[in-house]
């Protein structure tokens, strides 16, 4: 007797959307959930979500001496990171003694290896002193922006831009720290900075997904398993095994059952039952089927 048989059948369709916002906060939730909150928790530091400009904002401040907040994000580096965000920054000192005591506040990188070992710093900020411009400019491997303006301003910075300002190989950077930071170097005098940030995406240009393709048998008996995988090919030429992310389904499904791209089938009461196996992709804003 002839084995009763599933027969798959074969299909193609696949679409794409360009988009490579990879990370966004406009703080409208109303929390800094999307963020880690660090710093040295000495002094006063606030992290928060206010009103401001007719908006929901993030709004980090310090006072007291000696203190720091921040709140951070870390992206896996790629020469295309694009980082866009709307700030204020405020900062006021009564000056002591020397220029070294000063608050700051502003956006700043951090660059790591593979083995998470730092490799380079850059920051951006508003300063009630020159100093830490003077000073850690001096070191190859830290760069020091001046924020003139302190009023709300829109910024956008590529990433190769940032990394090129200090002497750091771009192909040993595995990740980057992104966060805002207030700072006060000084000890026992009135100093404060606050920062207020709101609209922070990050864009990064993935790879262009094409197609995905199943890779298994075209015919199985019943009542069996049999093993498929779903391969996503893109626009470079270059393939990346999807099969435990991709989104699996069977129809009908009152005879065979997938998931992870495991088929199993039923039994049936005729020599051959037509079956169709679907797997679904999305990577970024690009989602890409196949049908078999």
């Amino acid at each position: 007797m002839r084995e009763k048989m599933f027969l798959l059948i074969l299909a193609i369709f696949t679409t794409s959307a360009s988009g490579s916002i990879i990370f966004s906060d406009d703080f409208e939730s109303g929390t800094l959930d999307k963020w880690t909150i660090g710093g040295r928790q000495k002094g006063v530091n606030i992290a928060e979500v206010v009103d401001r400009h007719s908006s929901q904002m993030a709004h980090l401040h310090h006072s007291k001496a000696s203190t720091e907040i921040t709140i951070e994000k870390m992206f896996d580096y790629d020469p295309s990171l694009e980082f866009s965000f709307d700030m204020e920054v405020s900062v006021a000192s009564n000056a002591g003694p020397t220029s070294a005591d000063y608050a700051m506040g502003g956006p700043h990188f951090d660059f790591y290896d593979s083995s998470e070992q730092a490799l380079g710093h850059v920051w951006y900020m508003h300063s009630t002193s020159s100093y830490p411009f003077d000073y850690y400019n001096q070191f190859s491997a830290m760069h020091v922006f001046e924020i003139t303006d302190g009023s709300l301003n829109s910024y956008t910075l590529n990433i190769q831009n940032v990394l090129s300002s200090i002497n750091v190989d771009p192909s040993s950077v595995a990740s980057v720290n992104f966060y805002f930071k207030v700072y006060n170097s000084g000890s026992g005098y009135n100093m404060s900075a606050d920062v207020w940030v709101d609209n922070v995406t990050v864009v990064c240009e993935l790879p262009t997904l094409e197609e995905i393709e199943i890779v298994g048998p075209n015919e199985v008996a019943e009542n069996f398993s049999a093993s498929y995988k779903a391969i996503a090919h893109y626009e470079s030429g270059s393939t990346k095994d999807v099969t435990d992310s991709a989104d699996w389904q069977v129809e009908p499904n009152s005879v065979a059952s997938i998931e992870a791209g495991l088929l199993t089938t039923e039994s049936i009461n005729w020599p051959e039952e037509d079956i169709t196996i679907c797997a679904q992709y999305t990577e970024g804003e690009v989602t890409a089927f196949k049908i078999i």
